[in-house]
C-alpha cells in the first residue's frame, strides 16, 4: 500500500510565498477595477440626476430650481424685501426639488436619511459624507445636506463676465438665501448658454459649487483645497478658489488614482498640494451628458466659461 506523502516545511513555505506574491500582484489591479467601477456608477447616477432636472424644468415652465431657497417666489424678480436678515421659510435645497423625480426619500430629512443614502442622490461610492456636528442637520456625524454632489450656482458666468480677478456677483447666483448674503434670481433653461460645456452638478464637498470666502464654512472640513499656482492668492483670479488662500467646493480628487499626499500651510491653514496628485472629478452638464474632468483648467472652464489667467 502506498503511503501518502505530506508537504515538507520548505514546500509549504514555497506555496505560501507563491500565494502571497499572486495576492500582491492582483490586489492593486482589483483595487483599480473597483475604483473604475465606482467612477462609472457615479457617472451613471449623475446622468440620472441631470434627467431629474429635466423633469423639474418640464413641470415648471423651463425654470431651474435654485440651489437653495429661503424665500417664496416673487415673480422671479429681486426686490428689497429679499434682503431681510433672517430667512422667511425653512431651507429648501435643490436635492429636495429634483429628488422627487429620481428618489423616494427626502435628502435633507433626518428620518429618511438612511433611505436617501441608497438613492442616486447619494450616488457615489467614493463619497463618505461631510463631517457635521449639527444637531438638526446631521445623522451619525454626517451632514444630511451634503450628498456628495454640488449644483453650480454660477450659471450667469460668460466669457466676459465676471472679469478675471473679480468675484462673481451674488445677485446673479442661482440661489435665494438672504441669510447668507445671496438675494439671488431665477433662471430659465433658455437663458443658459453653452449647455454642453457648463456644469450642472459635479462631485462636491458641499451642496453647491460657488466661490467661497476664507471665513465661510470652515476650511478644515473641506480636504479638497489646493494652492493657486498663478497668483499671490489675493485676487481669486483662478476661480474655484477663493480669496486667501483659496479652496474649491468641487471634489477634484474623488476619483483620482493618485490623490495628493503632501500638504502646504498658508496663513495657518493646511491645503493639499496639487502637484502631488492627479485630478479626476465627475460632472454632469446642462445637455445631460456626464464626464470625468482631469485638469484644473478643464474644471475652471466648466464653471466660468473662460480660461484661467496665464
Amino acid at each position: 500500500m502506498r503511503k501518502s506523502r505530506a508537504f515538507t516545511l520548505v514546500e509549504l513555505l514555497v506555496v505560501i510565498g507563491i500565494i502571497a506574491l499572486l495576492i500582491s500582484i492582483l490586489l492593486p489591479a482589483l483595487s483599480k477595477a473597483r475604483k473604475a467601477a465606482n467612477t462609472a456608477r457615479c457617472l451613471s447616477n449623475l446622468r440620472q440626476v441631470a434627467t431629474g432636472f429635466q423633469f423639474y424644468m418640464a413641470e415648471n415652465r423651463g425654470a431651474l430650481p435654485p440651489t437653495k431657497q429661503q424665500l417664496d417666489d416673487n415673480g422671479g424678480t429681486t426686490s428689497a424685501a429679499f434682503t431681510t436678515a433672517s430667512p422667511a421659510k425653512a431651507d429648501v435645497y435643490w436635492q429636495q426639488q429634483v429628488g422627487q423625480y429620481v428618489a423616494r426619500a427626502k435628502q435633507s430629512n433626518q428620518t429618511d436619511f438612511a433611505e436617501a443614502q441608497g438613492t442616486v442622490l447619494w450616488g457615489c461610492n467614493e463619497w463618505e459624507g461631510r463631517r457635521s456636528t449639527s444637531a438638526s442637520g446631521s445623522v451619525g456625524g454626517v451632514s444630511i445636506f451634503d450628498n456628495g454632489y454640488g449644483m453650480n450656482a454660477n450659471v450667469g458666468a460668460t466669457v466676459d463676465f465676471p472679469a478675471l480677478g473679480s468675484s462673481w456677483p451674488h445677485t446673479s447666483a442661482l440661489m435665494r438665501a438672504p441669510s447668507q448674503g445671496f438675494v439671488g434670481r431665477h433662471y430659465k433653461i433658455g437663458q443658459i448658454t453653452s449647455h454642453s460645456e457648463r456644469i450642472l452638478v459635479a462631485d462636491g464637498h458641499l451642496w453647491v459649487l460657488y466661490n467661497r470666502t476664507i471665513n465661510s464654512g470652515g476650511i478644515n472640513v473641506h480636504p479638497g483645497g489646493y494652492v493657486n499656482p498663478n497668483t499671490a492668492e489675493t485676487g481669486g483670479v483662478y476661480a474655484l478658489w477663493t480669496a486667501i488662500p483659496g479652496i474649491t467646493d468641487m471634489d477634484l480628487y474623488r476619483h483620482s488614482s493618485k490623490k495628493p499626499d503632501r500638504q502646504v500651510k498658508i496663513n495657518g491653514f493646511d491645503f493639499w498640494d496639487k502637484g502631488s496628485g492627479t485630478i479626476a472629478c465627475n460632472a454632469a452638464f446642462y445637455d445631460g451628458h456626464a464626464e470625468t474632468l482631469t485638469s484644473l483648467d478643464q474644471a475652471y472652464h466648466s464653471i466660468w466659461m473662460k480660461n484661467p489667467a496665464p
